[in-house]
């Protein structure tokens, strides 16, 4: 009965259903127009992250000494590039609350 009520506390905590196999969390590997990588250079023993923005082809790359960092440096790249992208989006779209006075609201006049 313990074990229910915290399976219950927290389902309603994390959000899902830990029956369910759908991973609903961000991958950042899986970003749209957004290639990510981590290789390994044997010669210099050392891996090398490479982030790709397949809409402007614009290429980051960083050498490191251990695999986590360049994970790390890669997430981050991958994730500035994607709510970089968001953020050029939603700015079109939609109109900030603190516009000028007299200033019409998008689609009106």
């Amino acid at each position: 009965m313990i074990r229910k009520l915290i399976r219950e506390i927290l389902k309603e905590e994390v959000g899902r259903d830990f029956k369910s196999t759908i991973d609903i969390m961000m991958n950042y590997r899986r970003l749209p127009n957004i290639h990510v990588d981590v290789v390994s250079i044997p010669s210099s023993g050392g891996f090398k992250a490479i982030i790709i923005n397949q809409e402007t082809n614009e290429k980051k790359t960083g050498f490191f000494k251990d695999y986590e960092e360049a994970e790390f440096f890669a997430k981050n790249e991958a994730m500035k590039i994607y709510h970089s992208r968001l953020s050029k989006d939603t700015s079109k779209t939609v109109s900030s609350n603190f516009d000028p006075p007299g200033k019409g609201v998008e689609g009106r006049s």
